[in-house]
């Protein structure tokens, strides 16, 4: 059996907080909170982008947009009124791009489940990798 699990080390992520501007302090709050998480567990504060929009309803679309630049190995998107009705496009935006798409009004907590959900997907990928050229070696 093979258990694999995604450290909390952010050494070398790049990260895209996108935060909606409605909510002024307490959205502030956890941007900062995310922010200071991120870095905590070493991710650079210049693999850090921040992308500031009007309301919680343009998250989708602005991270659909980071998602394609194919720059950022997790995005989180920040609001103090977030609905439920915002989880099946952020989650899609996530599928599509194969890139976490974590979403909360907790900007500590998103940016936690950021940093391990990216680790474990470069676990995964990483294995897969090795996995395809052992059996190219193999059927050679």
């Amino acid at each position: 059996m093979r258990i694999t699990e995604g450290k909390l080390i952010g050494t070398g992520l790049n990260i895209a907080i996108i935060a909606s501007r409605s909510g002024g302090v307490a959205v502030s709050q956890l941007i900062d909170n995310a922010k200071d998480i991120l870095m905590r567990h070493d991710v650079s504060g210049s693999a850090i982008d921040i992308y500031r929009v009007p309301g919680v309803w343009e998250l989708p679309v602005i991270a659909q947009e980071a998602a394609l630049t194919g720059k950022y190995d997790a995005i989180i998107a920040l609001g103090a009124e977030l609905t439920g009705e915002l989880l099946p496009t952020l989650a899609t935006v996530a599928l599509n791009h194969r890139v976490p798409v974590l979403f909360g009004s907790d900007g500590a907590d998103c940016a936690m489940r950021a940093i391990e959900t990216a680790n474990l997907l470069r676990n995964i990928r990483r294995q897969n990798t090795t996995n395809t050229t052992e059996e190219r070696i193999i059927n050679a």
